[in-house]
């Protein structure tokens, strides 16, 4: 789709007179502007605001002991410095990040806000909920409820920005383009986030009980306000990620962008156990899964497989950095194809 900015191209009026017959008026055409057609351009694909504002620390959730929140979450924005960017429709990229949901901070996925918002978005590292603490080791159920928590912490960021849209729209942002996307346990809190719904666990009486007990299927974080606005996103970036079972995928969900390592030695790149310091008693569906169950419903999906790649190398190591830039490459492709539809 291409984005055109018009005025109407005539304008007819007709005036009436009692004592005469009615007179059609032809009033000259107003000049049409030059065309603004964004997706004929490199925007979303190349670096085109290498500048960047100073990162905004932004509080989207206040903690609330209740319902088990005990800290106040925070995302950090990335945009495109003022002055340099003249769209008022931005799309929104949120990202999670990893650590088996025992541990890692937000700041580790600045490198992928700072990525995209280069690219035109505007970006946000988000914190969400992590165990406290893994002693006493915590079994599998409190490990899902974890997860559970993590995806409504991830929901509220989603409607902190189209609240933010709906109250001045400082940011310029467009809150029909919301795409979200994590490394490891980020990338399974926005596959739960963005791909599972309520008729996904009518039939799951483990998960289905675990969402009834944090609020419901769109979570308990965040205020009366941000609760009041939806989480819908167009699209999910996986890196390295997992979904707990495969048909909680449908035709219509967020198209999925994956990449992942065949050699994952912690998140299965098919179907396996985690391997991580708590002990799982249950099976994750890995990138390879995901993208042939994909292909079998008709949900628009791609995968990058990283021959011999492990968890984290492909995406921190020096000998994978043309790796890296060729599947990122292929990701914001993906991703900019879905915004220009």
């Amino acid at each position: 789709m291409k984005f055109k900015y018009f005025f109407p191209l005539f304008a007819i009026f007709l005036m009436f007179s009692c004592a005469e017959d009615p007179v059609v008026q032809i009033v000259d055409p107003e000049p049409e502007p030059e065309v603004i057609e964004i997706c004929d351009t490199e925007r979303y694909t190349s670096n085109l605001f290498e500048e960047l504002d100073s990162i905004m620390e932004v509080m989207y959730a206040e903690k609330n002991l209740p319902t088990a929140h005990p800290n106040d979450l925070f995302m950090d924005i990335y945009m495109p410095a003022a002055g340099t960017d003249t769209l008022t429709k931005r799309p929104v990229m949120i990202w999670a990040f990893g650590g088996a949901f025992i541990g890692g901070s937000r700041d580790q996925t600045h490198f992928l806000a700072r990525q995209s918002a280069k690219l035109g978005y505007v970006s946000a590292s988000i914190d969400y909920r992590i165990l406290a603490s893994i002693f006493p080791l915590p079994d599998s159920t409190i490990m899902m409820n974890t997860a559970v928590k993590a995806a409504a912490d991830m929901k509220a960021a989603i409607r902190h920005f189209k609240m933010s849209a709906d109250l001045g729209n400082e940011m310029n942002i467009d809150p029909d383009n919301i795409y979200i996307g994590g490394l490891s346990s980020g990338a399974i809190t926005a596959l739960l986030a963005g791909g599972v719904d309520e008729s996904d666990i009518d039939d799951d009486d483990f998960l289905s009980g675990l969402i009834a007990n944090n609020g419901g299927i769109g979570g308990n974080t965040g205020s009366e306000e941000n609760q009041s606005y939806d989480y819908a996103v167009k699209g999910i970036v996986n890196l390295s990620g997992a979904v707990y079972k495969l048909d909680f995928l449908d035709a219509t969900d967020p198209p999925i962008f994956s990449v992942h390592g065949d050699a994952d030695e912690v998140v299965p790149f098919t179907m396996g156990m985690p391997n991580v310091v708590i002990p799982i008693d249950f099976n994750l569906f890995g990138s390879k899964a995901i993208f042939d169950k994909c292909e079998e419903i008709g949900l628009r999906n791609e995968l990058v497989t990283i021959d011999g790649g492990g968890h984290t190398d492909i995406y921190i190591n020096d000998n994978y950095a043309q790796t890296r830039a060729d599947f990122f490459a292929v990701g914001f492709q993906f991703l900019k194809d879905e915004i220009c539809k």
